[in-house]
């Protein structure tokens, strides 16, 4: 761990916002001291952290080969954005309400259409 530590220290001079560089001290904390508060916090920094040319997911993140579901693996990922791509998705998304009207639970009159099962309004990232 304190090897990724120190390659994350590395990474915060990289960093493009104020945002990532704070998930980076979260992780840095969360992985030099064991607190799942800061993982949490790291996480909700992320989040807010919209459209990102580089992101990224460290951690022991998902359970998801222990029987029990309590004891997650280590995970990393670093996923660069690919703008041709990226235009693709959106357009597939500016249809995303046209699309959810025609599942089978949506109903008519229910939740502008789509239904009791989807969020009111959807909220797609946006391009940088």
């Amino acid at each position: 761990m304190s090897r990724i530590c120190s390659a994350l220290i590395e990474a915060v001079k990289y960093a493009a916002n104020d945002k990532q560089a704070a998930l980076l001290f979260d992780y840095i904390e969360s992985f030099s001291t064991g607190s799942l508060e800061a993982y949490r916090k790291s996480q909700k920094t992320w989040v807010t952290d919209i459209s990102p040319g580089v992101e990224n997911i460290l951690g022991f993140v998902e359970p998801y080969r222990d029987p029990y579901g309590v004891r997650p693996e280590w995970e990393g990922a670093v996923c660069i954005s690919d703008p041709d791509e990226t235009s693709k998705l959106k357009a597939l998304v500016d249809c995303s309400t046209k699309f959810i009207r025609m599942l089978s639970w949506a109903a008519p009159g229910e939740n502008d259409g789509k239904g009791l099962f989807e969020a009111s309004l959807f909220q797609a990232k946006t391009e940088n």
